[in-house]
């Protein structure tokens, strides 16, 4: 497939792919050793606003991580997934799946379209799912 026009992509971003963040979720999809991004632009996190960061610790029961700013090494505590994004980097080659179906599973990342907002992917469940395409935002690249 060409993954550089939108008709290639079934189900392009405002086609059923969910919202985004910021919103509720059950599920504490920040794991330890993926990098983030902090996005707070005018709360008590805005001198992090839109720093890299790796998650260092989760509490599922509160819905917070702990993380260290990378390039400072500085920890921040308590940070709620509300306000942390995904980073997938054009280097990127593994990741994990943030949300959806697959969550929880480590893929090997083999097309990134920033623009329009997907990632194809190839888990390593040792199934044989093949090749998926999902919303580059559901998935998340190790530190």
């Amino acid at each position: 497939k060409d993954w550089s026009s939108a008709s290639a992509v079934a189900g392009a971003p405002g086609k059923g792919f969910g919202t985004g963040f910021g919103e509720a979720e059950e599920v504490l999809w920040p794991s330890t050793g993926l990098r983030v991004r902090i996005v707070d632009a005018t709360g008590k996190l805005r001198k992090h606003h839109l720093k890299k960061c790796v998650v260092d610790r989760r509490n599922s029961a509160k819905q917070v991580v702990d993380v260290k700013i990378e390039g400072t090494g500085e920890v921040v505590c308590a940070v709620p997934q509300s306000l942390l994004e995904t980073v997938v980097s054009k280097g990127c080659i593994r990741v994990e799946v943030v949300r959806g179906p697959h969550r929880g599973c480590v893929a090997e990342l083999l097309v990134r379209n920033s623009k329009l907002n997907v990632a194809v992917i190839c888990l390593d469940d040792g199934g044989d799912t093949g090749d998926l395409e999902v919303p580059l935002d559901d998935v998340c690249e190790f530190a």
